[in-house]
């Protein structure tokens, strides 16, 4: 007679592997976003971030994967703690964003992560600002005149 085998994985089992695969979902799409080669992605890193950011903060304290999301949340920290002038600049010149809505983001990442970015913000306002001024003083400014 044969054992009846039990299945490989339990229903226990299956539900840590829901949980995880919501977990890395986030991950996978932000890098299948990131990794697109024939169109700028510049303006979607923050977007992004901030993806990760509320994955991190939600499963921080869960009793499966608590441990290896804090972990995971201190080296994100470690590393995005400074925000590309890049990944700022590109979010800015989305005119859906702009600067006040790279300021909103940077305040909900600070939110979930505890990340201060208030200087970074101001730093990045005056990047853009310079950025313009030597752009005005190449090109000049807008002529307000009809042309004939």
């Amino acid at each position: 007679m044969t054992e009846i085998s039990r299945p490989v994985l339990t229903s226990d089992d299956w539900h840590v592997v829901k949980i995880f695969v919501q977990f890395l979902k986030v991950f996978y799409d932000s890098t299948l976003t990131l990794s697109r080669a024939y169109y700028p992605t510049s303006s979607q890193a923050i977007h992004q971030i901030v993806e990760i950011s509320e994955m991190l903060n939600m499963y921080r304290d869960d009793n499966i994967l608590g441990t290896a999301v804090v972990a995971m949340e201190n080296k994100f920290k470690k590393y995005r703690s400074k925000i590309s002038f890049l990944y700022a600049l590109g979010v800015i010149l989305d005119p859906r964003v702009k600067l006040s809505g790279l300021e909103v983001f940077l305040d909900y990442i600070d939110s979930k992560l505890d990340i201060d970015f208030s200087e970074q913000v101001t730093d990045i306002r005056t990047k853009l600002f310079e950025v313009f001024n030597i752009y005005e003083c190449r090109f000049g400014g807008v002529n307000t005149q009809p042309s004939e």
